[in-house]
């Protein structure tokens, strides 16, 4: 089950950080474990943690009536179990898709930072654009420590869920020590097909529908999250990729695929 698909349920990646050895007379070991406790998770067992998600495309090009493919809200619960570590996040996940039911208390587990995902006994690569925690591949981890202004680059060396392999730059935007909490924005781009993207899409001219080849180009993303401890309490995503649209009985036409999601941490479970 990918975070995608339910909008928090969807990729082993390569990290460049970049950032001095030493800080504010510290050494380098002792800023990079200050650093990461904001991004280290402390699962406490029974614990049950809510999120809702959203996501949409939209395609446009000249002479197309603007087509939105795939809006979806979603929301999910994770009770977390005995045996979880910071590193693996033993739980079991309840997820619903406007409102009904796509799986009910499923074993679901969270390893290597969020990086992969096991579900029901089989592990894959987590390449989503977000996840209930703060993912090794998206973040990374300073190594020095943080403060508003520091920044740092992630080297991407794999398709992921809003772009292509490439590089992106994070930066603090602020931090709390009080309650573990730091606030981060992220900037990349990169050139060349989003994970699992699909080579064909059904867009409108005319009020005539079209299935069309798509190929996609340079894309840019940006976003902005809240992390609390290795949690995801929110976090927002628009990617801007180039496409190319194309068909035999519909021609070929230059455009822009914008995609977007917001997933949320909720505090209490959703009524029906």
């Amino acid at each position: 089950m990918k975070v995608s698909v339910i909008m928090l349920v969807s990729a082993f990646l390569v990290l460049v950080l970049c950032a001095g050895t030493h800080a504010f007379g510290q050494t380098k070991a002792a800023a990079e474990d200050e650093a990461s406790a904001y991004f280290t998770l402390q699962p406490h067992p029974e614990e049950i943690l809510y999120y809702i998600g959203f996501r949409t495309m939209v395609i446009s090009a000249s002479g197309l009536d603007r087509s939105v493919v795939s809006p979806s809200g979603s929301e999910a619960s994770f009770k977390i179990l005995p045996g979880s570590t910071s590193n693996d996040l033993k739980m079991t996940t309840s997820a619903r898709i406007e409102g009904q039911f796509q799986v009910e208390n499923a074993p679901y587990e969270l390893r290597d930072r969020g990086d992969t995902e096991c579900f029901q006994g089989k592990c894959y690569p987590e390449r989503s654009a977000s996840a209930m925690v703060a993912k090794a591949s998206i973040w990374g981890l300073p190594t020095s420590p943080l403060h508003p202004g520091i920044s740092w680059t992630v080297e991407i060396s794999h398709a992921w869920e809003f772009g292509p392999a490439g590089k992106q730059t994070i930066r603090v935007i602020s931090v709390d020590p009080e309650d573990g909490s730091v606030i981060l924005t992220r900037d990349g781009e990169g050139d060349g097909p989003r994970d699992q993207a699909g080579n064909t899409t059904v867009v409108m001219k005319g009020g005539r529908s079209y299935t069309v080849s798509v190929k996609r180009g340079h894309t840019h993303w940006s976003g902005k999250a809240t992390i609390q401890h290795g949690l995801i309490v929110s976090d927002e995503c628009l990617s801007d990729a180039e496409v190319e649209l194309s068909s035999p009985e519909f021609g070929k036409v230059t455009g822009r695929e914008r995609m977007f999601m917001a997933l949320m941490q909720h505090p209490e479970a959703i009524q029906y």
